[in-house]
């Protein structure tokens, strides 16, 4: 399964990076499995994760998946 997320307006400040690791996360992957996919450092992806957060207004992946929810679609 492929999610991806809408026109959501805070997309627009993301890095490339950034987009490919909130991709992961909305996947459910953990941090270390992001970092193997992307072959990076877990503290890169952590870092990337604190970013996307600060740039959402969140505080952790809940308040991610909460906020984009209404955004988000299932590509089978």
């Amino acid at each position: 399964t492929n999610v991806a997320t809408t026109n959501h307006p805070a997309n627009t400040s993301l890095t490339s990076r950034e987009q490919e690791v909130m991709e992961y996360l909305l996947q459910g992957k953990t941090t270390r499995q992001i970092a193997e996919q992307l072959f990076i450092s877990p503290y890169t992806v952590k870092n990337h994760i604190q970013k996307i957060y600060e740039k959402h207004e969140v505080r952790s992946r809940v308040g991610l998946f909460k906020l984009l929810s209404p955004f988000r679609l299932i590509i089978k």
